[in-house]
């Protein structure tokens, strides 16, 4: 048995060579290539931290490489740029012939009249918009972020006022009102047919009892006040309370829906542990038929469509 064994496995196929997989493979690995020599540039003269060498670390190591070529070309442009602008730049002579230096307040000039020129419409009226603006802000070194800021604040303040403005405004009409209620009022008082309402004197008895019942229940009253206000005091939320208590209050809703999908599975057994524990054991014995009777037909699947050498 031990050498046919042996002669079955020297006779088996050897693994089948597919050449999308072998192109798929070189691909890989001139990839690689090209990222560990692009390490190498980039650390010179030391290892590069270690990272783990999959298919995605591959796909972001080439993209930053792409991204770093393009960052590279655009600062080469933009000095090829600067060098060619300051090429241009207008050499003044002084009286005698002789060529003056160019001084960095000629250049910054030079270079603002020159960006200034080939501006567009639409830039030329940007940047003069923006200068107005940085003027009415005084500002004297105008960033797009700073004056932003402080268009916010005006219009912030603009809005404050004009609300201000409304509330006057409600409140002189209400004042107005008012007044026209107490001329009316002293109007008909001053009239020579107004008689007093009768048991006016009587009224007035009663308010003066009821203003002293009530002054001497202030005390009472002030001390009913203080301890609510240590009790309000004592027992006060903050914004990080309402947060951890909302956040404590999700915690437990996840937890119970996870015991609510554990308990789900038990739903349909007998509230009796005995038959519960009964018709487990049935569940477990129909598993453990099914599991053989599936492990029975995967034999026979695999007997019946492995090729039977003869000798």
């Amino acid at each position: 048995m031990a050498h046919l064994r042996g002669r079955s496995e020297a006779e088996a196929p050897a693994p089948m060579f597919s050449p999308s997989v072998a192109r798929i493979a070189a691909t890989e690995a001139r990839d690689w290539s090209f990222v560990d020599s692009w390490l190498a540039t980039q650390f010179p003269g030391r290892q590069p931290p270690p990272f783990e060498r999959n298919a995605d670390t591959l796909r972001a190591l080439i993209a930053l490489i792409a991204f770093n070529d393009s960052a590279s070309e655009e600062a080469r442009l933009l000095a090829r740029i600067d060098q060619d602008a300051l090429g241009e730049l207008p050499q003044h002579t002084d009286t005698g012939g002789s060529p003056a230096p160019v001084t960095l307040a000629a250049m910054r000039d030079a270079l603002l009249d020159i960006v200034e020129q080939e501006l567009p419409r639409e830039g030329k009226s940007a940047l003069n918009s923006m200068a107005s603006m940085a003027i009415s802000a005084k500002i004297a070194f105008p960033e797009a972020e700073r004056l932003g800021a402080t268009i916010v604040d005006t219009q912030s303040a603009v809005f404050e006022a004009e609300q201000m403005s409304s509330r006057a405004e409600a409140l002189e009409r209400h004042i107005h009102s008012e007044i026209e209620n107490a001329n009316a009022v002293l109007r008909a008082m001053q009239d020579e047919n107004y008689h007093l309402p009768d048991g006016l004197g009587k009224q007035n008895m009663e308010v003066q009892r009821a203003v002293r019942t009530m002054s001497a229940q202030v005390p009472e009253f002030e001390r009913r006040i203080a301890s609510l206000n240590s009790s309000v005091a004592s027992s006060e939320f903050t914004v990080h309370d309402i947060l951890r208590d909302e956040h404590d209050y999700l915690a437990l809703v996840e937890n119970r829906k996870e015991l609510e999908n554990r308990i789900s599975v038990f739903r349909g057994l007998p509230s009796d542990p005995g038959l519960a524990r009964s018709e487990l054991n049935a569940y477990r014995q129909e598993l453990q038929g099914i599991t053989s009777r599936r492990d029975a037909a995967f034999q026979g699947l695999v007997e019946r469509e492995t090729p039977v050498k003869r000798r």
